[in-house]
C-alpha cells in the first residue's frame, strides 16, 4: 500500500515517502563514493548498489548510518507521546503533543528549576 501522505523527516518536508526515500539515497549515494566513509568500522562488505538496496535511509542503511546521530537528537526534542496521571483517576491518559504542549515544554526546559539528585552529598547539620 502505497502512502502518499506529507511526510516529515529531520525537519525536512517531503511531498510522500517515496520523494523522502528518492533524497535520502541520492544523498546516501554521494556519500558511498567517499573512500573515508568505506574506512569506517562495520562497513560491509558489498557493491554500492547493493547496499542502497537493502536501505531505508535515513531511518535504516545497510552501513553506518551518517544520520544516526541526526535521528537521536530530533528523537530527544520532540515528544511523540504524553502520559498524564490524573489525580483521583486510576485510568492514565495519552495525548499526543500539540503546539500549546510543545511551547510549555519549551518554557519548563528553559527554566531555571533547583533539584536534587540522590547521590548529591547531604549535610549532617555540622556544616
Amino acid at each position: 500500500m502505497v502512502n502518499n501522505d506529507p511526510v516529515t523527516c529531520l525537519g525536512m518536508e517531503f511531498e510522500n515517502d517515496e520523494a523522502r526515500r528518492t533524497y535520502f539515497t541520492d544523498i546516501l549515494r554521494e556519500k558511498l563514493k567517499d573512500p573515508e566513509f568505506k574506512k569506517i568500522e562495520g562497513f560491509p562488505i558489498g557493491e554500492d548498489e547493493d547496499i542502497l538496496a537493502l536501505s531505508d535511509p535515513p531511518y535504516y542503511t545497510a552501513c553506518p548510518n551518517p544520520w544516526l546521530k541526526d535521528s537521536i537528537k530530533q528523537a530527544k526534542q520532540v515528544p511523540v507521546l504524553i502520559n498524564y496521571s490524573v489525580p483521583g483517576k486510576k485510568k492514565r491518559i495519552e495525548k499526543i503533543p500539540n503546539e500549546f504542549d510543545k511551547t510549555l515544554i519549551g518554557k519548563i526546559e528553559n527554566s531555571i528549576i533547583p533539584h536534587w539528585h540522590p547521590n548529591n552529598r547531604m549535610m549532617d547539620g555540622k556544616e
